[in-house]
């Protein structure tokens, strides 16, 4: 029997829950007000301080896009390359970061904490799995791996 049978999870079983606007509105309050602007223009901030005024039809977006109708605007980011290391001439030193709207960075969170609850709720992750969770840290991890494995390892710097 497979990893996730045994955790009952079958092919297609999960889907998106309607989203509340009350889910959306807390969302948009969350907003830092200095994250980068996306292509549209529109600032954090004022995403941040309409929010009450928007929350409604934004909400009513995020639950088609649920449903997989998304705007074809939510679709485009802005991508800038970041210097990794090295010598700064090779164009392989240099990672790609896509700059979504604001209002794409929300529906991303809706959908993303959706996800992560089914995930939680279904102990689909490994149990120290530290990357992409909240109250995780590379830190737990290594120290995990030294105290209970007996790994050794040292700080370089």
């Amino acid at each position: 029997m497979s990893f996730y049978a045994v955790k009952g999870v079958l092919p297609n079983s999960y889907s998106f829950s309607i989203v509340t606007e009350n889910t959306v509105l807390k969302h948009l309050n969350k907003l830092g007000i200095n994250k980068a602007t996306g292509l549209d223009g529109i600032p954090s901030r004022f995403v941040r301080d309409s929010a009450s005024l928007i929350a409604c039809p934004l909400t009513h977006v995020v639950n088609l896009s649920i449903q997989g109708v998304v705007p074809d605007d939510l679709k485009l980011a802005w991508v800038v390359l970041l210097y990794k290391k090295s010598d700064k001439t090779d164009v392989g030193n240099y990672r790609p970061v896509s700059i979504l709207s604001i209002i794409s960075k929300v529906f991303e969170r809706v959908i993303y904490d959706q996800f992560q609850t089914y995930l939680n709720d279904k102990k689909l992750l490994f149990k120290l799995q530290s990357g992409f969770r909240t109250n995780f840290s590379m830190d737990a991890c290594l120290i995990h791996l030294q105290t209970i494995l007996g790994f050794k390892w040292t700080k370089q710097i």
